[in-house]
């Protein structure tokens, strides 16, 4: 009976509290994972949180812990975008390097989902930033400079 208990239990702590949601994006299905305010009444900064080279949303959620402080205890809506496996096979971003060696359109992914989230969120469009770590940092760069009428300010960890 005890074994039951502890599975359930880490089964729970595992479970993905967000909601994942879809794009069509150049024929190209691209996937993002929102976490939302419980009781968001009033329109809330939207966080864009893009994993590293090899990551996934949900090991970006995990690492960061941002749900705990962004969603629960500011009220922040929180996205995890998941990024496109490059031509070595890996999840990454096309962050317009030679090194990257992704060709997909992550801005405009970037782009739509912004306002697909906003259409479905109650999103304070003034308050959108983008971060990301590694890969993603760099990502937070290019979005910073392209979607500059979207993107009101980004961070980075270790991207450059």
């Amino acid at each position: 009976m005890n074994k039951i208990i502890i599975l359930v239990f880490i089964r729970l702590l595992s479970a993905e509290y967000f909601q994942i949601d879809s794009l069509i994006i150049g024929g190209i299905e691209r996937k993002y994972y929102v976490s939302n305010p419980d009781d968001n009444n009033e329109p809330t900064p939207l966080i864009i949180h893009m994993h590293g080279l090899t990551g996934t949303p949900y090991g970006a959620k995990n690492g960061t812990k941002f749900d705990i402080w962004g969603v629960d205890y500011s009220q922040i809506t929180m996205v995890y975008p998941e990024g496109m496996l490059n031509t070595n096979g890996q999840s990454s971003w096309n962050v317009g390097t030679y090194w990257d060696q992704n060709n997909y359109d992550d801005v405009g992914f970037i782009s739509a989902m912004i306002d697909s989230i906003s259409e479905d969120y109650n999103i304070d469009l003034d308050r959108v930033y983008a971060c990301g770590f590694s890969n993603g940092g760099y990502m937070a760069y290019r979005l910073a400079c392209e979607l500059s009428d979207k993107i009101a300010a980004f961070g980075s960890v270790t991207g450059n």
